[in-house]
């Protein structure tokens, strides 16, 4: 008799990797002494691995790939598909092609996330806010940014919950608040309630930093933290384990037109290793500012990139 056991993520729990079959078959040939099997076992790390590269891990898809109707066919919903169809007749296992499409899936999301596109509503023209937050949306932008400042931590003033809960009804993007507020604590509820997916706060606005991320994470919304050009990183050391995303301020808040401070990019790739070293490569990092040249800061290791909308 065999005994299955789900091995799918064991890989990831060691570190070792994701495996290409989902189950073991554990073959008992002696009192309490087991042989392991994994058929088709491979363990594959997909951070760095291209959506192409993948077909590789699966050669027994090879003899058939030449054979469909569209080069360059990823076995997905085309018609015409070899592979899918020595899938039908047996001759390619389920289990296999299953795990080959939820690896492909999972490059998907991964290629989304490298780099993600936060217009700001700031640069919007207000009269046309609707219809320019359904331009970002077409766009297939993910996130969009909503600057919220109160004339007191900031020289300017914004808009408040009002306009986020307004066009939270119409959008279902993540909304990406950034508080430039003086003691946001004291609204970080409310702008959850109003609509916010992640709520972000200054280091320097907030009596205690640690408190507010974790009234943040009460609500139920993301935490990030935001930093000025003139901050230093240490000022976040404390929170960086317990924030989503920590946010570089390319420019001094409060004020539109600056320029990116050439000075925020070894900022960046510091932040980066902070991360790195601390085992925290999945808190991303935002920069908020200047951002007119894209080419050379989506070269930085950061997740999202953070443009006004033109």
């Amino acid at each position: 008799k065999l005994v299955q056991a789900n091995s799918m993520y064991m890989g990831v729990e060691l570190k070792k990797g994701k495996h290409t079959t989902r189950h073991s078959q554990m073959i008992p040939i002696d009192h309490e002494t087991y042989l392991c099997d994994t058929p088709g076992f491979s363990s594959l790390y997909t951070t760095d691995m291209e959506k192409e590269e993948l077909k590789n891990f699966f050669p027994e898809f090879h003899p058939y790939e030449g054979k469909c109707r569209f080069l360059g066919c990823i076995h997905g919903k085309e018609p015409g598909c070899a592979v899918k169809e020595a899938l039908e007749q047996g001759n390619i296992s389920k289990e296999r092609f299953e795990n080959y499409t939820m690896f492909y899936e999972e490059l998907k999301e991964q290629e989304k996330r490298r780099y993600q596109l936060a217009p700001s509503i700031l640069s919007a023209d207000f009269n046309r806010l609707g219809e320019q937050i359904q331009r970002v949306e077409k766009a297939e932008c993910r996130w969009l940014h909503i600057d919220i400042m109160d004339g007191m931590f900031v020289p300017s003033i914004s808009f408040g919950m009002p306009v986020v809960k307004s066009i939270r009804k119409e959008s279902s993007l993540y909304f990406d608040v950034h508080m430039m507020v003086k003691d946001p604590e004291r609204y970080v509820e409310e702008f959850q309630s109003c609509g916010a997916d992640m709520i972000t706060v200054h280091a320097e606005a907030c009596r205690d930093l640690a408190e507010t991320v974790k009234k943040i994470h009460e609500t139920g919304a993301d935490a990030g933290v935001a930093v000025n050009p003139d901050t230093p990183l240490s000022a976040v050391t404390d929170v960086m384990d317990q924030v989503e995303m920590i946010l570089i301020m390319s420019v001094y808040p409060g004020f539109g037109g600056q320029k990116y401070i050439p000075e925020s990019t070894e900022r960046i790739r510091t932040l980066r290793r902070m991360l790195d070293e601390k085992g925290l490569e999945h808190v991303h990092i935002q920069v908020d500012g200047g951002t007119t040249n894209l080419v050379s800061i989506v070269q930085l290791p950061c997740c999202q990139v953070l443009r006004d909308i033109d």
